[in-house]
């Protein structure tokens, strides 16, 4: 793939940068109010955002950025809990399929009014306690 311009450069480099645990707070900061969606969900994603940032970014207008948030370990409990009631089911479905949502979370969902939300919660309920289980042996 051979890169033409200086504006697939620069989109490269900040899409490379909002991924990198490397990248300091206030350039995490600047990219995180990038125009473009596939940059601020990078910076979502990154286990290095701080709890500031990701709070923005979880009020994002595009859903994917909200997804980037609830992908991230680093995530507080209270914001996927936040983001457990987004509008977006496919926010919600995220969250019903991250086996690192709380078990407090995925009760919620498996509650939820979109049968294929509870079901994912249901399964991936299942699966930590089956794990839980496992490792318990």
């Amino acid at each position: 793939m051979r890169i033409n311009t200086s504006r697939e450069r620069l989109r490269l480099r900040k899409y490379f940068l909002a991924g990198c645990e490397q990248t300091p707070a206030n350039i995490l900061f600047e990219l995180a109010l990038d125009p473009s969606p596939l940059v601020r969900r990078r910076v979502a994603e990154n286990m290095k955002t701080p709890p500031m940032f990701l709070v923005m970014l979880a009020n994002d207008r595009d859903q994917e950025v909200r997804i980037g948030v609830t992908d991230n370990l680093a995530t507080p409990t209270g914001l996927l809990l936040l983001l457990a009631g987004d509008n977006c089911p496919d926010v919600r479905y995220a969250i019903a399929e991250n086996s690192h949502a709380s078990s407090q979370i995925l009760c919620l969902l498996a509650r939820d009014s979109n049968p294929y939300i509870a079901d994912r919660a249901l399964k991936t309920l299942n699966r930590q306690h089956s794990s839980d289980c496992t490792q318990a042996a």
